[in-house]
């Protein structure tokens, strides 16, 4: 299943959440309604942050989708593009859920391992499901780098996922599903500091994309950032 997003397209089948700053049904120039693709999670660029050169810029900003349900995912993978400008401080990408309630899934660059991302999963059973999914070299400065990571409940894993490539950097742990309930939903803001840097595309599936999907989704946007 495929768009024209991009060239190759994109994968969409089980694509729930979808923004790109170069595409225009997502921003309007002047405007700060950010719209999701898939017309589900539409949000606003709220505080310190700016829109240009097709991404959003960030210093002690976010986009807020609202208060919104996080659906208990029995699956889940996230992609991104980003650019940071410090990689030894703790710095937010996405927060569905994890601020001032602590369920649902937070990811985040990780200040005890400058470079790491990390991602943190609440599971309805109470087990919390976190750690560091990528080496040291993952995210360089004032570099754009695609990043994410996949999560399932079968195989009870959390894999990071860098460039294309899965990083074989996995986190056991016993997990049902995702502790939902009513949430907010933010791209670069939580209780962790913000992100300070710049984000131009992020995808949310639910289920676990294979290998070969997350290189055909690599290779659809990476001209972009070469």
């Amino acid at each position: 299943m495929a768009t024209s997003y991009g060239s190759p397209p994109i994968v969409t089948a089980g694509l729930i959440y979808y923004i790109d700053g170069y595409n225009s049904k997502t921003i309007a120039t002047g405007s700060t309604a950010v719209n999701d693709l898939q017309n589900t999670y539409n949000g606003t660029m709220t505080g310190n942050m700016f829109f240009a050169d097709n991404c959003w810029n960030f210093t002690d900003g976010y986009i807020d989708n609202g208060t919104v349900n996080v659906p208990a995912f029995t699956e889940f993978t996230l992609d991104m593009w980003v650019q940071v400008t410090d990689k030894t401080t703790n710095k937010t990408f996405l927060d569905w859920g994890y601020e001032g309630t602590n369920n649902g899934i937070l990811f985040y660059q990780h200040s005890g391992a400058p470079g790491n991302f990390r991602a943190l999963i609440y599971n309805q059973d109470g087990t919390v499901l976190y750690g560091d999914v990528a080496n040291s070299a993952a995210i360089v400065n004032d570099t754009w780098v695609n990043i994410g990571f996949k999560w399932s409940a079968t195989s009870n894993q959390l894999e990071g996922l860098r460039n294309g490539e899965y990083t074989g950097t996995t986190i056991t742990a016993a997990g049902t599903s995702v502790e939902g309930g009513s949430a907010n939903f933010k791209i670069g803001d939580s209780s962790f500091p913000p992100m300070v840097g710049k984000i131009a595309t992020c995808r949310i599936y639910n289920r676990v994309l294979s290998d070969a999907e997350v290189l055909q989704n690599y290779n659809a946007l990476k001209g972009r950032f070469e």
